[in-house]
């Protein structure tokens, strides 16, 4: 049993050093990189917190939402649109962006959330779908699919004044974020609350049994998962000092579904992993065939095939059953008694 618990301990504190090696590699290239890989970076970032935000919904409280561009495209609105007309700061307009995404998730999860798993991926659709038609119509406040331009102001702390124009300040920023993003649903899915999403995806009506009011405990994981997609939003619209009424088409919806399956769904890892992979073939496969997609398709096909919980997900099956074995050859008891570490 001892031994058991001391992989499991090692196990931890391997994951810890990967996170730990990462962030430094980041932080390495932040500084050593030219400004066209940084934007990139930056991109992968701000897409790894909309897919951290998805995976928070999809993973861990069971909703599959295809409506979320909805709250990205109201995140980059909530930035923009009082930097443009009434001068705000930058943490002032930020607050309206994660505001705008609150609300919203609040609105659209009081009617998503009591339908069953079908119904919410269609009203959500629909939801997101007529807001993106009234965008593309309100061309005086929405700027529709020409879009909206915008200085961003400079982010202040205290006395020190840093402009995102920079590439080094607006990665490090964004970097910040989805560092801070991970570690908050790093703590919070380990919490109670966590847990209860958890016993929600795995078994709604037993939940309900024990006497949890499962309608509250989805809706709060619709409203944070919107308010992360918001920021996502905000930041990506900060990024690119434009918004349009595209930021809520139904692709920024898709996208954050295949980030999420590919990468490993309910996994916080899973999630950035789909980012890369795809930003990867986006990108580079890209450059010397125009049908990347094709290939892209065929990935999501063999992973749906090979590894239906996603890459992470078959990561974690290895490890698990590695561990289990671990215990049987020690006369301990299953891994999954052990999950917690």
């Amino acid at each position: 049993m001892s031994k058991m618990i001391n992989s499991w301990s090692q196990m931890r504190y391997f994951k810890l050093l990967i996170i730990a090696v990462v962030l430094v590699g980041l932080i390495l290239l932040g500084l050593f990189s030219a400004s066209g890989f940084l934007s990139l970076l930056i991109i992968m970032i701000i897409y790894s917190i909309y897919a951290l935000a998805y995976d928070l919904l999809l993973g861990y409280a069971n909703q599959p939402s295809l409506g979320h561009s909805l709250f990205f495209g109201l995140g980059a609105y909530g930035m923009v649109l009082p930097v443009l007309h009434w001068e705000w700061g930058f943490w002032a307009a930020l607050g309206m962006a994660l505001l705008a995404g609150a609300v919203g998730g609040l609105v659209v999860g009081f009617l998503a959330v009591r339908v069953t798993e079908a119904y919410h991926v269609i009203l959500t659709a629909l939801i997101a779908s007529v807001v993106f038609l009234l965008a593309k119509n309100a061309t005086p406040l929405t700027g529709g699919s020409g879009g909206l331009s915008f200085n961003v102001p400079p982010v202040v702390f205290g006395p020190v004044k840093l402009s995102v124009y920079d590439p080094e300040t607006n990665f490090f920023l964004v970097l910040a974020f989805g560092l801070a993003v991970y570690l908050f649903l790093r703590r919070l899915v380990g919490t109670p609350l966590g847990r209860i999403w958890v016993g929600i995806r795995e078994n709604e009506n037993r939940m309900v049994s024990l006497g949890y009011n499962v309608y509250y405990y989805k809706l709060a994981a619709f409203i944070a998962a919107s308010m992360l997609t918001a920021l996502a939003g905000a930041l990506y619209a900060v990024r690119l000092r434009y918004v349009s009424a595209e930021f809520f088409d139904f692709m920024w919806s898709v996208l954050p579904f295949i980030w999420v399956i590919v990468g490993g769904i309910g996994t916080l890892a899973g999630p950035i992993v789909g980012v890369v992979l795809f930003t990867v073939f986006q990108i580079y496969v890209s450059d010397w065939w125009t049908h990347y997609l094709i290939l892209f398709g065929v990935l999501i096909l063999a992973v749906l095939r090979w590894a239906p919980k996603g890459v992470m997900g078959y990561v974690n099956n290895w490890l698990n059953t590695r561990n289990a074995r671990v215990g049987d050859k020690h006369g301990g008891s299953s891994a999954s008694h052990l999950k917690g570490y």
